[in-house]
C-alpha cells in the first residue's frame, strides 16, 4: 500500500468516525428525559374516560388536561395520566367520568412521578378535596371511596399542595454513552468496509 492510499484510508476512517461519533451524542441528547405522570391505583364498577386537568398558574383549562380510560377489573389496576415537562404543576382536578352514568370507585394510591420515575410522591389521599358532584365520600388510613350518580355529568375532586419537580436530570452522562456507542458504530463500518475491499482485492 503507498503512501497516498494509505492517506485516504485514514481520512475516510477519520470522517466516518467524526460523523457516527456526532449521530451517537445527537441520538442520545434528543431521547426524552422521562415524562411526568399522575397514577391513580383503583378499581372501578364501570368502564369510564377519566379526565385531569393541571393547574399550572392560570386555573384550570381543557388545553390544560389530559384523559385515559378506566377499565373493569376484578383487582385494582394503575391509571396513569401524562402530565408536561414544562411549566409548575401547583394542583391537580381529576374528573372520574363525564357521561352522566353512575360509577362506584375506590382509590388505593396516588403517585406523582417526575422525569419517568426520578422522584416519585405518594399525594396522601386524605388531601383529596371533593368539589362538585360527588358522593358518598369516604377516605380511610388505605383506601378513598365515593360514588357519581346517574345523571351528574361533572364530577370533580382536586390535590393542592403538589410536591415541585426536581432539575432534570444531567444530559452529560447521556452524551458520554452516545460518544461511546457512535465510536463503536464508526469502528463496525470501518472494519466492515475494509474486509470488503480486502476481499475483493484478494
Amino acid at each position: 500500500m503507498d503512501v497516498l492510499t494509505m492517506k485516504r484510508f485514514i481520512l475516510i476512517d477519520t470522517l466516518i468516525l467524526l460523523v457516527c461519533l456526532a449521530i451517537g451524542v445527537k441520538t442520545a441528547v434528543d431521547q426524552p428525559i422521562g415524562r411526568h405522570t399522575f397514577t391513580l391505583d383503583l378499581q372501578s364498577s364501570a368502564t369510564a374516560i377519566s379526565e385531569v386537568f393541571y393547574d399550572l398558574g392560570e386555573g384550570y383549562q381543557a388545553v390544560d388536561s389530559v384523559e385515559a380510560p378506566i377499565p373493569v377489573e376484578a383487582a385494582p389496576v394503575s391509571v396513569s395520566f401524562e402530565l408536561p415537562l414544562e411549566g409548575v404543576i401547583r394542583s391537580l382536578r381529576w374528573d372520574p367520568i363525564n357521561d352522566g352514568r353512575a360509577l362506584d370507585v375506590e382509590v388505593t394510591k396516588a403517585t406523582l412521578s417526575y422525569y419517568g420515575g426520578l422522584a416519585v410522591h405518594d399525594l396522601p389521599l386524605e388531601s383529596v378535596v371533593p368539589l362538585h358532584q360527588i358522593d358518598g365520600f369516604e377516605v380511610n388510613g388505605q383506601s378513598m371511596r365515593f360514588s357519581v350518580l346517574e345523571g351528574n355529568s361533572d364530577p370533580h375532586m382536586a390535590w393542592s399542595d403538589i410536591p415541585a419537580a426536581p432539575p432534570p436530570p444531567e444530559r452529560k452522562f447521556i452524551a458520554w454513552w452516545g460518544a461511546l456507542f457512535g465510536l463503536l458504530g464508526g469502528a463496525f463500518l470501518i472494519l466492515s468496509y475494509r474486509m470488503v475491499l480486502w476481499y475483493f482485492d484478494s
